[in-house]
């Protein structure tokens, strides 16, 4: 190799080197070689890991050899070799050699690495360096040989000592009496194998009886108790093989002591086989894992104390409420509590200072929590004992309710107390909870009257003489009660009969007086304004029919509640708020008008679509040409007929023949009714009747209609006075009424003198139509 250089105005001259670049490569050798292990433990599976980089590519189909693994607890056979680079793999145990191929390339200066697993001699003994070589054919389809070559790093020493690499113990409850979940977390440098026995002792102070079952729980590893004593020692049985360093937790529930105490530090012991030793002899502290096992820590100075409670039982949450502060009503009382510690069948609960309720004494309903049905209510020290049907976990809510009535009078709002004696186990008994006072003062100060907090009315339809639903919303401060009555004053100008009313709601039904303009409802569940939690606010509809004009004037709604039943309630008057009944709409009618085309010569179909402020009804109404074979029944108007010297009774059908030259004599001495069937059914909205001049002419007539011609009671629907001297008096209903059955019944007479045993009408005619006619 020849170099020259110049330096400004030097000139060097050319020199020769001799180097060895650029030769032909060195002889294939390991670059690097190291060999580690994961156990040191006498007898303990072993994973070996070799790393080694050649200065050559080593092609797939070589052969890598490792050399000097003798002494092994392993036997020779077939053996498994994992890595990237390799497959397969022999051991011959007696010359301590493995021998396996290579799979995949492994490139110059680039890691082989092979992992295996050995077992460790069954007692301690010098360590081994393993030789790794390899034979195979370069890239250039040359043979070569790595010649054998110790790896950095002794192995198979089984010098080990078993040992804890990781032990943390916590407690979930430092209260006395608590249930204490234990958890333990733990690794060792020797491998678990499946049937090891591990004891936990030094736990001290539970109240756990012997035998008793730790309710044990572990998700990575499968443990079983063995047996536990009371005495503090715990034993449990590994069910599964546990790797070396394998990280995992278990825990189990004892119950703390029903004193203070000083806390205690566990110990940990294992008959791990096969070296039979103890992780740590008895006696000695385990510790939280900040170190190794350290048996001769002082304990002073470790961590994870356990079982020394300290904190007293107390109620996390004890609240009180209740819904109603109304004078003399009933009122439900809300207690919730949250124990801090497991109550357990037969704890009795008291809660104490409700003064002022008028209750007497005995049991009382308790509901919302399904451990509890009845209390004991004292009223001396107006307390309800309740006693536990189940136990309730620490920490689980526990709500329950019961009704009282409220005081008579106002008095300041009680403060309230929640006790317990607690019943752990029936040897227990003298565990008590602290008397705790509530977080506030809230019941029985009975400090309102009962009153409407809301009273609304709105109404559908202003046009006079229509049917005008009124829809009502009222609230108070009470509990409506079912059974009670409410009553809506003021609604005058109404024309709908007297009666009965459908509300909206349900099946409930009010009653309507319409001299009065009065209408009375009783309370049930359907008119609460929600399915549930809704029994202050109603919400309903009635329909009533408008006066026949504008009355010029809203009507003045006013609202009362009165309830007589189990307790007494009343609610005085009180203003309606809302605009209705005054009638000032007009009738108006809007029509829209469509086509389906606009294509010249096309069928064209014509949609109108008609709206109403007003009852458009089903058909067209009109005074009905009556048939003689409408007349049904006519023996209780003729009855003790023929009168007048023997002459025969004039025919019923003279009522409707349309002439006024004839009519019906009706007798006073029968029930005074004909009664008629239209052969179907007709929208009747009035009647048209003749009297007759003179003293024996009737003076007033009623109608009444029914689906059943037999039925016993039939409906009004309407009366009326006729005009003097055989004029034509109208009797326009209030509404129409459909019905195929009618009867015309005689109520008064012009006769005064009683000289006439009869009345007479001399013609009849109905208003209405048939809805099937259209």
């Amino acid at each position: 190799l020849q170099v020259s250089f110049s330096f400004e105005g030097v000139t060097a001259n050319a020199l020769t080197i001799s180097s060895s670049i650029l030769q032909a490569p060195t002889q294939p050798q390991w670059i690097a070689a190291t060999a580690t292990e994961g156990n040191a433990i006498p007898g303990d599976p072993n994973r070996i890991t070799i790393t080694a980089i050649a200065n050559l590519e080593i092609l797939p189909g070589s052969t890598i050899v490792l050399t000097g693994l003798v002494n092994t607890g392993t036997r020779s056979g077939f053996l498994s070799v994992a890595g990237d680079q390799v497959s397969g793999g022999t051991f011959d145990s007696v010359s301590g050699r493995i021998q396996v191929s290579v799979s995949n390339s492994v490139l110059p200066s680039s890691p082989l690495i092979l992992h295996f697993t050995l077992k460790n001699p069954s007692s301690r003994r010098n360590p081994v360096y393993p030789q790794i070589s390899g034979t195979g054919m370069t890239v250039s389809g040359v043979a070569f040989a790595i010649l054998p070559t110790y790896c950095v790093g002794a192995i198979l020493s089984a010098s080990g000592t078993p040992a804890i690499e990781n032990a943390t113990v916590t407690e979930s409850s430092q209260r006395i009496g608590d249930k204490n979940t234990i958890t333990v977390t733990l690794s060792a440098n020797f491998a678990i194998s499946t049937g090891t026995k591990v004891t936990i002792s030094n736990l001290v102070g539970t109240n756990s009886p012997d035998g008793a079952s730790l309710n044990l729980k572990s998700v990575q590893v499968s443990l079983v108790q063995v047996s536990w004593k009371n005495s503090g020692e715990l034993v449990l049985m590994v069910n599964q093989d546990v790797e070396t360093h394998y990280l995992f937790s278990f825990s189990f529930v004892v119950t703390n002591s029903l004193t203070t105490r000083s806390p205690v530090v566990p110990v940990i012991s294992s008959d791990i086989t096969p070296a039979e030793q103890e992780i740590a002899a008895p006696g000695k502290p385990w510790f939280d894992g900040l170190k190794l096992w350290a048996g001769d820590q002082p304990p002073d100075e470790s961590k994870g104390y356990i079982l020394g409670p300290f904190e007293a039982p107390i109620w996390n949450v004890a609240q009180i409420s209740e819904d109603s502060t109304i004078v003399g009503m009933p009122n439900i009382i809300s207690v919730l509590l949250v124990p801090s510690i497991k109550l357990n069948n037969g704890s009795s609960i008291t809660v104490s200072g409700l003064f002022g309720t008028s209750y007497s004494g005995g049991s009382i309903q308790v509901t919302g929590f399904s451990a509890i049905t009845l209390g004991e209510w004292t009223p001396e020290y107006g307390s309800l004992t309740l006693t536990l049907k189940d136990s309730v976990a620490p920490l689980q809510s526990l709500s329950f309710s019961f009704s009282l009535v409220n005081p008579t009078s106002p008095q300041p709002a009680q403060t309230t107390f929640v006790a317990i004696s607690e019943a752990l186990t029936r040897a227990y008994d003298a565990l008590k909870f602290t008397i705790t006072p509530t977080t506030s003062n809230c019941c029985l100060s009975a400090s309102d009257s009962p009153k409407f907090t809301k009273a609304t009315v709105r109404e559908t339809l202003s046009v006079p003489n229509e049917m005008n639903t009124l829809l009502f919303a009222i609230s108070s401060n009470a509990k409506f009660p079912i059974g009670a009555k409410l009553t809506i004053s003021g609604l005058s100008g109404v024309q709908s009969l007297t009666g009965d009313v459908p509300v909206s709601k349900g099946a409930a039904v009010a009653n309507w007086t319409q001299e009065t303009g009065v209408l009375v409802i009783p309370i049930s569940d359907s008119l609460y304004s929600c399915p549930r939690g809704c029994e202050r606010s109603l919400e309903f509809s009635v329909s009533l029919r408008n006066a026949k004009s504008n009355l010029a004037r809203y009507a003045s709604l006013t609202v009362s509640l009165l309830y007589l039943q189990d307790f007494s309630l009343f609610i005085g008057t009180t203003p309606v708020v809302g605009r209705v009944l005054k009638t000032d709409g007009s009738p108006s009618v809007l029509a829209y008008v469509n086509e389906s085309t606009t294509s010249p010569g096309a069928s064209n179909t014509i949609g109108v679509e008609v709206k109403a402020n007003f009852d458009l009804g089903v058909c067209t109404t009109m005074w009905l040409v009556s048939l003689a074979s409408w007349i049904y029944d006519a023996s209780g108007a003729q009855q003790s007929c023929p009168w007048r010297n023997g002459l025969a009774c004039l025919p019923a059908t003279y009522l409707i023949d349309g002439l006024l030259t004839t009519g019906v004599e009706i007798s006073l001495a029968g029930t005074r009714t004909i009664t008629f069937n239209l052969l179907k059914v007709y929208r009747v909205d009035g009647f048209k009747v003749y009297g007759k001049a003179g003293a024996s002419s009737a003076r007033g007539v009623s109608f009444y209609f029914s689906d059943d011609p037999s039925a016993a009671m039939w409906s009004l629907a309407g009366s009326v006075i006729l005009m003097p001297g055989g004029l034509p008096t109208i009797l326009d209903f209030n509404q129409s009424f459909s019905s195929q059955y009618w009867r015309l019944v005689l109520d008064s007479t012009t006769d005064t003198t009683g000289g006439y045993p009869f009345a007479t009408i001399q013609e009849l005619q109905f208003h209405g139509c048939s809805p099937s006619d259209g």
